[in-house]
């Protein structure tokens, strides 16, 4: 090889060495990154978009008032893959019998995130409602992977489901204040009217006998005979338009009203659920199903399950005995409680006088 042929070889090479080097200067000048720029991608922080986020206020008390627990048997499909409904059953999650009221991450066995474990509280209606609506949110780094159930009312017939499907259901939410009712309100008022009345006439006695005794007594007799009559007259009225209104009411009307009411009460006898049977509950003594466990506010009651009696506590459960159980917010409507009166009053084949 010649002296030419080396110097063309050797010229090649450096060339090429030259070129090399000089792609990597100008592809680190386009490409490169220094420490002070910003990345041509984001990372996405896992809660920071909920962050700065508005929260919707929404009123969970109002929602549980007309909470439906049939309804959230049916939302917890979306659980059921992961939890299980008996206590002590861990499976992916935990187990959910008797979550609420439960403190945050005690379910016996299972081993939770540092995330839920260093929460304090319990699982209340608030708090379940928060971690239901975003998990990720509410437990920045927890290990459950689900999305999040989006409308307040499925979030609230959800937990009302599980707060009653362990037989032990606490109160989620102080029931909003009901009206009363046109005629309770009519009661009232007359009541109010009679004192008033009772009242003048006790004032107007008094200064008739320092006046004239004989007079005044004779006169304090008919007022008082007079007030009988209308105190009578006024009780009759009152007997014959309740004896009218279960006389009006339909059995078959209170069979569908009584739909609220399957999720938690049968119509067999002897067989409890998350309520008591009500096969024979018109004249049966309150809080005596056999078998189940009542609260001490219902066993407080005493006396028989009565028209009436029946009629004041389907209206208003927690105000009829506040404390106790059932977290059926009432049948607001006077004929549908008539209609689901007497349906049950003819359930069992028995049925006793209405009045």
């Amino acid at each position: 090889m010649d002296s030419g042929e080396f110097n063309k070889i050797a010229g090649a090479v450096l060339g090429a060495f030259l070129l090399f080097l000089l792609l990597g200067f100008f592809s680190e000048q386009i490409y490169g990154v220094g420490h002070d720029e910003v990345l041509a991608y984001a990372v996405e922080i896992e809660g920071a978009e909920t962050a700065g986020a508005e929260t919707e206020t929404v009123d969970l008390a109002a929602l549980v008032a007309s909470a439906d627990a049939a309804a959230g048997e049916k939302l917890f499909k979306q659980c059921s893959a992961c939890h299980k409904m008996e206590e002590g059953a861990n499976a992916v999650g935990p187990y959910l019998w008797g979550v609420v009221g439960r403190d945050i991450a005690a379910a016996s066995g299972f081993s939770y995130s540092e995330a839920l474990s260093s929460k304090d509280g319990v699982w209340d209606l608030e708090h379940l409602s928060a971690f239901l609506e975003n998990p990720k949110g509410y437990a920045p780094g927890t290990k459950m992977a689900y999305g999040g159930m989006k409308k307040p009312q499925d979030r609230v017939n959800l937990i009302a489901w599980l707060n009653e499907a362990d037989g032990s259901p606490i109160e989620l939410a102080a029931a909003p204040a009901e009206t009363a009712t046109d005629a309770a309100e009519a009661a009232g008022a007359a009541a109010e009217t009679a004192g008033e009345q009772a009242a003048t006439a006790a004032e107007t006695a008094t200064e008739a006998v320092s006046e004239a005794a004989g007079a005044a007594a004779g006169a304090v007799v008919e007022a008082a005979g007079e007030a009988a009559e209308a105190v009578q007259g006024a009780a009759e009225t009152a007997v014959a338009a309740a004896t009218g209104a279960f006389a009006d009411a339909s059995a078959e009307d209170g069979a569908k009203v009584f739909n609220k009411c399957k999720a938690c009460h049968t119509l067999e006898q002897g067989k409890n659920r998350v309520g008591p049977y009500l096969w024979g509950v018109v004249g049966r003594p309150v809080a005596s199903a056999e078998g189940f466990s009542y609260s001490d506010a219902l066993k407080g009651v005493g006396g028989e399950w009565t028209a009436a009696q029946l009629d004041a506590f389907l209206a208003d459960p927690k105000g009829f005995a506040p404390g106790n159980k059932m977290s059926f917010a009432g049948v607001k409507d006077a004929e549908d409680r008539a209609d689901l009166i007497v349906y049950l009053n003819e359930a069992d084949g028995s049925p006793a006088p209405l009045e």
